[in-house]
């Protein structure tokens, strides 16, 4: 399991190299916050594992920032969580340091095309639930073919149980976790965390009945329409985003209104403003404009992570726009997937979606140059690892909600 204190470690590299120091310099931070990582680890039994790792890592010669963050973070935990957090944090660092043309080449297909993950069941669905589990769970099957629909420990036990070779041991590919509240001694109410394992439900296809396959089928299908609900009126870039922003509208259940000169959100009123689309030189910079503000409006129902309400006004602001605007490059992203497999024509798909990233570009330096210093502080506060691991969460589960038109599996509710 992914302990709070790797998750210190892991957060450390990664914030050093690729957010706050460039170059050499976020090596050398890196290193000196890990060797107070390693005296912490020497002085605890429970840590013991981690010393040799963490010993290779400052012996390491490796002088290029991104691959000495990737060896570290790597030697560190082989958890799908890290793999999580280092996708999210290189996307971060591209749009920092304005590498613009790696930005275009980005695609983790794991993370663009996510979907809710959820247990293999007849009946009512059920979702997981927790930002945590379906960050894990996402990002376990990433280079796969797996859906992210899970067996538990007793179907798993079923299944092997049905299989010619019951001896074997299939690994599971996550750990998930689960609250369980109980009452101490003095009558306070408390909550611990328990792990179960789950596997990809794929993996069983070959030992089902042939009702378990049909529900699977249907589990699939269900998913399918979650995403394809709306359906382009022809093979157009412009038709397909005119459909899909309908779509998100009702979905979301949010109010839009028109604003003939700047697009933003009211939280007062759960109310979005957008200009028009021919106010913008592209249907795809319509889109990216109109899925930043749709971030926004998801703060409601989604409700930050709560760690966030001793922060600042500033830090506040810079938060929030960090995961508004991650959640809309990658809902840029995942329309850029949609448009090629509806097989609209590769010249109009590169040219628009070139087009968004240099309007991502002119908005990413004037929100640096707004909020940089904040930025600089969110580094470098108090509890900035518990910051930065909610900040990754909660840009997942916006993009979540924003990609299948749920709140986990459930419709929006708006308060």
């Amino acid at each position: 399991m992914f302990s709070a204190f790797i998750n210190s470690v892991i957060v450390d590299v990664l914030v050093s190299v690729l957010i706050k120091e460039k170059g050499k310099d976020g090596i050398e931070n890196a290193k000196q916050r890990i060797s107070r990582h390693l005296r912490l680890a020497r002085s605890s039994d429970k840590q013991a594992g981690l010393v040799e790792a963490l010993e290779e890592v400052l012996e390491c010669d490796i002088e290029e920032p991104r691959l000495f963050a990737r060896f570290a973070v790597s030697n560190i935990s082989d958890d799908p969580l890290v793999d999580a957090y280092w996708d999210i944090f290189d996307l971060w660092s591209l749009l920092l340091n304005k590498d613009f043309e790696k930005l275009k080449a980005w695609n983790r297909p794991w993370l663009v095309n996510a979907m809710n993950a959820e247990k293999f069941k007849g009946g009512k669905r059920s979702v997981y639930h927790g930002r945590r589990n379906q960050l894990i769970a996402n990002s376990a099957i990433a280079d796969t073919d797996f859906s992210s629909i899970f067996a538990t420990r007793s179907q798993y036990d079923d299944f092997i149980g049905r299989s010619s070779k019951p001896d074997q041991v299939v690994p599971q590919i996550a750990n998930l976790v689960s609250p369980l509240p109980w009452i101490d001694a003095a009558q306070n109410e408390k909550t611990d965390f328990i792990s179960f394992p789950v596997w990809p439900i794929e993996i069983f296809t070959e030992l089902m009945t042939p009702r378990e396959l049909s529900l699977l089928d249907k589990m699939l299908d269900r998913r399918v329409n979650e995403i394809d609900a709306y359906t382009p009126l022809d093979s157009s870039l412009e038709s397909l985003i005119t459909e899909k922003v309908k779509w998100q509208m009702a979905s979301h259940n949010v109010t839009v209104k028109r604003h003939h000169r700047k697009a933003s959100y009211s939280p007062k009123a759960d109310t979005i403003s957008m200009p028009h689309r021919h106010q913008f030189t592209s249907a795809v910079r319509f889109y990216s404009t109109w899925l930043h503000e749709l971030a926004h409006s998801t703060k409601g129902f989604l409700e930050r992570d709560t760690s966030y309400c001793s922060r600042s006004d500033e830090q506040l602001y810079s938060i929030e726009e960090v995961i508004a605007e991650t959640s809309a490059l990658l809902g840029v992203k995942r329309l850029q997937a949609e448009a090629q497999s509806l097989g609209i024509d590769d010249s109009e798909i590169d040219a628009c979606f070139d087009d968004a990233i240099e309007q991502s570009e002119e908005y990413m330096s004037l929100w640096a140059s707004r909020i940089g210093d904040a930025f600089d502080v969110l580094v470098e506060c108090q509890y900035k690892n518990q910051l930065f691991k909610s900040m990754i969460k909660d840009v997942f589960s916006c993009h979540l909600a924003l990609s299948t038109g749920t709140n986990l599996g459930s419709e929006i509710m708006r308060t």
